[in-house]
């Protein structure tokens, strides 16, 4: 090439290089990547001008030593490719202090190539020469050549390794680029240090600047290689729980992140680049169903072109032990200029929240019942009060039995006692027996109450009830606290129709007791009339508990139904109301509230679904 021709063509190369750097700086979020690359240009821009003036000062020696020794910044760019390169495949944001080490050997080398001539152990030349032929080299630039082979190598093994082992068709083609525009500049290096080809001092910076040129050029403008916000994005996504998997209009998987091959990758045997359609017809429909319901829902994203949300389990098999995680799956549509290119399937790991859920049921069934065995144990006072009425009336009937049949066995032979006087002494027996069978039957209303209540709330028993059986059992097991505090109960069916509630009594009963308990304790100093109310309020049936007591403190109202809020103060626990409301919510779909009584005091209501209720009309023989 002519000395014209030469200059040209490095005048061209210095605009490219500046135009590069000008147009990444004008990009701005310059990161550590961007940094070390404009170093390596800057290192191009500060020896290419010389280079470019030595083409007409070929025959200046002394020129040509100084324009050598500029050239040789070139020394440190091995390092920074290297260090580029393990920062694209690291993700590194700020270099590792023991990088900087790496800058020693070519600091070395470059002192000794301007010192070279009180030494000569760089050249061994007296007389310097732009023609490699001519120049002999010494011990030290063979070190320092042999140094620079090694990060030239170590950077493009990095670059190649990380392209072999990425799953992202983007980062394995800026990888190869990349490395194949380090291996430019180290084989024409090789080719030039062993003397293998007629080289000049034009060589080198050539061969590095068609590397960049080219290769590094098409890694940085066409894949975005110095743009770390892809590698950081994959490197987030890789280190989340969730999992996401990307496949084209054909099912072809083209992308997913770690979370995936590790988990629905093994049960599945999905892979990057392979067809899940293919996976699914090798699978098994009864032993793989969340494959084929991956691709039905598929499917009915593209027809619908909505995202399709559904929820899955997964059985994974580790070291032998067998878990089983749960997801809620999003599969959402790619849509490109109006054509349907693939979908975005994102795994939701809602594994978590599916074992919170659970502890949180299991800790409300336990408050639960120990709301229950609370409310029990307070009952227990007034159950052994109205126990003692029927024991003693059975007892003082059997003694009055006994002694009219000892009566009637003494007489048999008394010629006084005639029949009227048997007949007398069986009609008393009848009397006395009716009153054993009444109490006995009082004592098994309040049995069957009290071990209706003492169930375990892990036992749903639904039958169908009336509000008279739930009148009846409340005021079994608040007897003696109704009559202790002066109160009484007054049940209105306002609806003048019959009700039968389907759903279990023993619940309702719980929170119909803690009501009445709480009305209670409200009108504990003046008693009086509790009532108790059965509506219906469109599509709800309502049950509305009064009293005339004080009222509830604003500052409680806020907060009642909220755990261990109470007006109570050291008598009550906070747990009533609310289970009571968690009890009509879990068992009957309801809810319970409360408003101010009109009259003074509190009225509250339980609110229950119609479809939970039947109410018809009274009959004559009802009423």
């Amino acid at each position: 090439m002519t000395r014209l021709g030469m200059f040209i063509l490095l005048v061209l190369i210095i605009v490219v290089i500046t135009m590069f750097s000008v147009f990444m700086i004008r990009k701005g979020n310059i990161r550590l990547i961007h940094w070390l690359y404009f170093v390596i240009t800057g290192t191009s821009l500060f020896s290419l001008p010389f280079l470019a003036v030595l083409t007409f000062l070929e025959d200046d020696r002394t020129f040509g030593y100084v324009v050598d020794a500029v050239t040789n910044t070139g020394l440190f760019i091995p390092v920074l490719l290297l260090l580029v390169s393990l920062t694209f495949t690291r993700g590194w944001e700020k270099l590792p202090k023991w990088c900087w080490a790496l800058f020693i050997v070519p600091l070395v080398a470059f002192v000794l190539v301007w010192t070279n001539p009180l030494h000569r152990l760089y050249y061994k030349n007296e007389v310097f020469s732009i023609n490699r032929e001519e120049v002999t080299l010494g011990p030290l630039a063979f070190v320092s050549g042999v140094y620079a082979y090694i990060c030239f190598m170590l950077s493009v093994w990095a670059l190649l390794s990380f392209s072999l082992r990425g799953k992202n068709v983007a980062f394995r083609k800026q990888a190869v680029l990349f490395a194949v525009g380090n291996f430019v500049p180290m084989v024409a290096s090789v080719l030039g240090t062993f003397q293998l080809i007629s080289v000049s001092i034009y060589t080198t910076p050539l061969s590095y600047s068609f590397g960049v040129l080219i290769f590094h050029g098409l890694a940085i403008f066409r894949f975005n290689m110095l743009d770390i916000r892809p590698l950081a994005v994959e490197t987030i996504l890789n280190r989340i729980s969730d999992c996401y998997m990307v496949v084209n209009e054909k099912g072809v998987i083209v992308s997913h992140n770690k979370s995936f091959a590790d988990t629905f990758g093994i049960a599945y045997e999905l892979k990057m680049h392979s067809n899940i359609y293919d996976c699914a017809a090798q699978s098994d429909l009864n032993a793989d169903v969340g494959i084929h319901t991956l691709l039905a829902s598929i499917s009915s994203c593209k027809e619908s072109e909505t995202t399709i949300s559904y929820e899955q389990s997964l059985t994974l098999r580790t070291d032998g032990a067998i878990t089983v995680r749960y997801y809620m799956v999003d599969i959402t549509g790619l849509v490109i200029n109006g054509k349907n290119v693939g979908f975005v399937v994102f795994f939701k790991d809602i594994s978590k929240l599916k074992e919170s859920d659970r502890d949180l049921h299991n800790s409300q069934i336990k408050l639960m019942e120990r709301e229950q065995l609370a409310f029990l144990g307070q009952m227990i006072g007034g159950i052994s009060h109205n126990l003692k009425t029927p024991i003693m009336s059975i007892s003082g009937s059997c003694n009055a039995v006994i002694n009219l049949v000892n009566e009637a066995t003494s007489s048999l032979d008394d010629p006084d006692v005639g029949r009227e006087d048997y007949t007398q002494m069986y009609s008393e027996m009848r009397q006395w027996v009716s009153r054993i069978h009444e109490a006995c039957s009082y004592m098994s209303d309040i049995i069957t109450a009290v071990k209706g209540q003492a169930t375990s709330f892990n036992t749903n028993n639904e039958i169908e009830f009336t509000m008279d059986d739930v009148i009846k059992r409340v005021n079994l097991l608040l007897r003696h606290e109704l009559l202790t505090n002066c109160c009484s109960l007054k049940f209105s069916n306002l609806t003048e129709q019959n009700i039968h509630i389907y759903g279990d009594i023993n619940s309702i009963v719980q929170v119909v007791n803690n009501l009445v308990s709480n009305a209670i304790y409200a009108m504990k100093d003046t008693g009086g009339e509790i009532g108790i109310e059965a509506d219906a309020d469109g599509g709800s049936f309502l049950i509305r508990v009064r009293d005339r007591g004080a009222g509830i403190p604003e500052d409680v109202k806020k907060h009642l139904f909220q755990q261990m809020v109470t007006s109570k103060g050291a008598g009550g626990s906070g747990l009533g109301l609310f289970m009571s409301k968690s009890l009509i919510k879990t068992r009957f779909d309801g809810t319970v509230w409360f408003e101010d009584n009109p009259g003074g005091g509190t009225v509250f209501v339980i609110s229950v679904p119609r479809s939970k209720v039947e109410i018809g009309d009274i009959t004559e023989e009802g009423k």
